[in-house]
């Protein structure tokens, strides 16, 4: 997702991408930033409005 859209993105892009409700977009994007493949794109630690793709994350590891 985060490769197609080139920007950062919310939960909200994630549920219209994806298909699905905010709180399982919510769950998938929070258990991404907990693996290092997303960072918090913004001042904020505890409400995380956005992410934006880790540095570290190459396109061929995530099979695209």
């Amino acid at each position: 997702m985060a490769v197609r859209l080139n920007r950062s993105f919310s939960p909200a892009d994630g549920c219209s991408l994806l298909n699905i409700k905010q709180e399982k977009a919510r769950k998938l994007l929070r258990n991404l930033l907990q693996k290092n493949m997303l960072l918090s794109d913004g001042r904020g630690a505890e409400r995380i409005r956005s992410y934006k793709l880790a540095q570290e994350v190459h396109v061929d590891s995530i099979h695209m």
